[in-house]
């Protein structure tokens, strides 16, 4: 393992970045930063893991100035989150004094990341519910608002990709009945609120939140669409792919900047871009790439469940899965390659995922596999059917209307009839709380047991 990370000094900057944005909070994190340094045998590598880990220090994030009472208010701040769509309502992170707040409000609206708004309204402490999770995000209270004004409008990039999530939730509102239709959302716009609290917790307990609302897959379905429509234009390759870049940048600020959209946006455009620049494609570094952008970006999110369960999910999959091998005239067992492979890529998501489940959440799925293997052949299905049927609309409303009607929801039928059927109480089982230094330990000792597979020629 140490000669991956010796080849790739992208993934020892993000390393020593980590360590640095956790460092403040704990101290014992300084013992793995002498360990690397010790381990990695390159003075580059032990630079670079020394400098990304000062300036994981200068952007840590501060003290928490939670709101512990309720006030009016009347505040200009800034919207420092994506908007998220809820039944009936929408929210979203406002910057403001020096705190971030959530915003809540009935107003349906176009509010953008970057937008500087004046709202009037009730600020609030958080509720226990969210108080983990707002925390893991520095949010300090909420504010349920009474109105909002737009002063400054933000980014025209970031309301362009809002106005197109808002068309394809008012379209598919009209063509399919409601629970179809916000599972359509849920599945590809990270659209879970949408769904409501109670299949948010089914989605939890059957283990198909992550197939369905946070996985990635949604990005690679519509690089392959967008790459297949872009083949017909007569331009280069290098415009191909800026023009790919463009789309699925508009596409992941629609879908909330999620964290397993933006990796799986940066991964796809720098594994597509790779041969601009007469490089083979690295999936650990551009994992790497993507998780520093991130982390600078937001480093909060550190501390966020979703996040660590996407970027470590997706390590240990370029780590420790690898596709079967394709014999030389073969014309049998192409579906038993198959179906081993699907059954060793769910194991090592399962084995990757399930001590984070187990420590954020307070139990494990015991129906996962049986569950994503229900489900896992009509997600792509629904994700690619519903960005071709939106584009229909356009030209061909009618047929499209009849595409979701008679297509997509049989397909979400299924789909919502598993996660009733494997969504239940008893398909969890409960963990005692634990300490998250049992979480290194655990994800280490996997780690050792890496070998590099060598390909003979």
């Amino acid at each position: 393992m140490r000669e991956e990370v010796e080849s790739r000094p992208i993934v020892a900057v993000l390393i020593g970045l980590i360590i640095g944005l956790v460092a403040l909070e704990l101290p014992a994190s300084l013992l793995f930063l002498g360990l690397f340094v010790l381990v990695f045998r390159p003075l580059r590598c032990r630079l670079l893991l020394a400098c990304a880990f000062v300036v994981g220090l200068l952007v840590a994030p501060g003290l928490a100035n939670p709101i512990v009472e309720a006030t009016p208010v009347h505040a200009i701040g800034t919207i420092s989150s994506v908007p998220k769509l809820h039944p009936g309502l929408q929210t979203f992170d406002v910057q403001t004094d020096g705190r971030i707040i959530e915003v809540s409000t009935e107003d349906r609206a176009i509010f953008a990341l970057g937008d500087d708004i004046r709202v009037s309204g009730i600020e609030m402490p958080l509720t226990p519910e969210v108080e983990a999770y707002a925390a893991s995000m520095g949010i300090d209270g909420r504010i349920r608002s009474e109105r909002i004004e737009v002063v400054r409008v933000g980014s025209w990039f970031a309301h362009l990709s809002g106005e197109w999530r808002e068309a394809f939730v008012v379209f598919f509102d009209k063509a399919m009945s409601g629970e179809s239709a916000a599972l359509v959302d849920a599945v590809c716009f990270n659209g879970g609120p949408m769904l409501g609290s109670s299949k948010e917790l089914e989605l939890k307990r059957s283990g198909l939140i992550h197939i369905v609302t946070a996985s990635g897959l949604q990005v690679f379905v519509l690089a392959f669409l967008l790459s297949s429509a872009l083949r017909f234009l007569p331009i280069t390759r290098g415009i191909q792919i800026a023009l790919l870049a463009m789309l699925l940048g508009s596409y992941a600020m629609a879908a909330g900047l999620n964290p397993a959209i933006v990796r799986a946006t940066i991964i796809t455009l720098l594994g597509l871009g790779a041969y601009l620049f007469r490089r083979e494609q690295d999936s650990l570094s551009a994992l790497g790439v993507a998780g520093i952008g991130y982390l600078l970006w937001n480093p909060h999110s550190i501390y966020n469940a979703g996040f660590q369960l996407s970027f470590i999910t997706m390590a240990c999959l370029v780590l420790f899965f690898k596709r079967s091998p394709i014999e030389l005239n073969e014309s049998k067992g192409q579906l038993i390659r198959l179906s081993n492979d699907l059954l060793r890529l769910s194991f090592v998501v399962l084995l990757a995922s399930m001590p984070l489940s187990a420590y954020y959440f307070g139990g494990v799925s015991t129906v996962s596999i049986l569950s994503n293997a229900l489900v896992c052949w009509c997600t792509p299905l629904v994700i690619a059917g519903s960005f071709v049927t939106f584009v229909v609309s356009w030209v061909m409303p009618a047929v499209a209307t009849s595409i979701a009607a008679h297509v997509l929801s049989p397909l979400c039928e299924w789909m919502l009839s598993v996660l009733a059927w494997t969504g239940g109480e008893g398909s969890t089982l409960s963990i005692s709380p634990f300490s998250g230094y049992w979480l290194v330990a655990f994800y280490g000792a996997w780690l050792l047991t890496y070998r590099r597979r060598v390909v003979q020629p």
